[in-house]
């Protein structure tokens, strides 16, 4: 059985794992037994369809790769061997020292007026929905919002609440917002190994496979499929309970105002298709009716 790997991280997960020196796949990986050989290119040297095309052709072993790249076919001749244990899923805001002040009120713990960055659309719509008064602009083109914290030309921004060591924080605090104030995107604290297809490695990875990940992650994605709406506009969270998928979802609506018809609604179901149909529906009912509303109004 293969027990030496090449590896290489995908570039979309880069950006998600600010200072942190080997994500906790790695780990995952050594205490399994493989010899762990980063690719010598580093992460992000090249997107995910040209790393599926080094995997075909020999090049690299295996690709760690966000869940939410299930979203699209993979490349012939490779499939996903495993889908780790879900990390935290939930979002936080970023700030420098002193500027958060949360309370059972506001539990963002922005001050009114501040200028807050955010990744999408749909969390854009949920942060505007939660606190109207703040300014929301787009993330640096980067994805890393540091440097403009740093010289207060923001106030906070928005990211995963894992993908920053707490270690590392420096001149930074973190405040974790639960699922009841904010929805992650899609696929968010999933990872997948995708190796070739009938390599003997793909079934040494399978012990690493997380059954209740895959089955959460094959709700958000089948409903964030189903929509066929454009990235971004809607949010998800998934919980596996007594064998039942317990789907929560917001959807943006579409222009001239999102925030204008921004539905949540939620779903329980025996199976992730089932409860990615149930939400489909309720989501768009709600915002035929907000719709409605509006244009009565």
């Amino acid at each position: 059985m293969k027990k030496d790997c090449r590896f290489r991280m995908s570039a979309a997960l880069w950006p998600t794992l600010w200072g942190a020196h080997d994500p906790p796949a790695i780990t995952l990986f050594e205490r399994a037994g493989f010899d762990v050989q980063r690719d010598r290119h580093g992460p992000s040297a090249s997107s995910f369809e040209t790393q599926q095309q080094l995997l075909s052709e020999g090049t690299i072993d295996c690709i760690l790769a966000p869940g939410e790249m299930l979203r699209q076919d993979l490349a012939s001749g490779v499939s996903s061997a495993a889908v780790l244990p879900r990390l935290s899923a939930r979002l936080g805001l970023l700030a420098p020292l002193g500027k958060l002040h949360s309370t059972p009120d506001n539990p963002t713990g922005l001050t009114p007026g501040a200028t807050v960055t955010v990744p999408s659309l749909g969390q854009q719509c949920q942060l505007l929905a939660l606190r109207p008064d703040l300014n929301v602009v787009k993330m640096p083109r980067d994805g890393d919002p540091r440097p403009a914290l740093r010289n207060r030309t923001l106030d906070a921004a928005l990211i995963p609440a894992k993908s920053i060591d707490s270690s590392r924080l420096e001149y930074f605090e973190l405040i974790e917002l639960g699922e009841e104030i904010m929805l992650p995107p899609p696929g968010a604290g999933t990872m997948v190994l995708v190796v070739r297809s009938g390599d003997p490695l793909g079934e040494s990875l399978a012990s690493l496979d997380d059954p209740k990940t895959r089955r959460c992650l094959s709700a958000e994605l089948s409903l964030a499929n189903a929509l066929g709406r454009p990235a971004g506009l809607a949010d998800l969270a998934t919980q596996e309970i007594d064998g039942s998928i317990r789907l929560q979802a917001t959807l943006a609506g579409d222009a001239p105002d999102p925030r204008s018809a921004l539905a949540r609604v939620g779903a329980v179901a025996s199976t992730p298709e089932t409860a990615a149909k149930l939400c489909r529906f309720a989501l768009e009912e709600c915002l035929r009716e907000k719709r409605g509303m509006t244009r009565r109004g």
